[in-house]
């Protein structure tokens, strides 16, 4: 997956020169930025629970 100048490289973040983009691994742009949970996603979880 190629997002513009950026591409994915061993779960690296890294630019179009290979240099890495500040070490941001792509599980960071997952995960929200504060600690703990989400709460939206907490909220939704409370709703649709996960298939099991």
């Amino acid at each position: 997956m190629v997002l513009g100048p950026w591409a994915s490289v061993q779960g690296r973040v890294v630019a179009a020169d290979g240099s890495p983009a500040a070490g941001l691994a792509l599980d960071s742009v997952a995960r929200p930025p504060w600690d703990g949970e989400d709460p939206e996603r907490e909220f939704f979880r409370q709703i649709f629970p996960a298939p099991r």
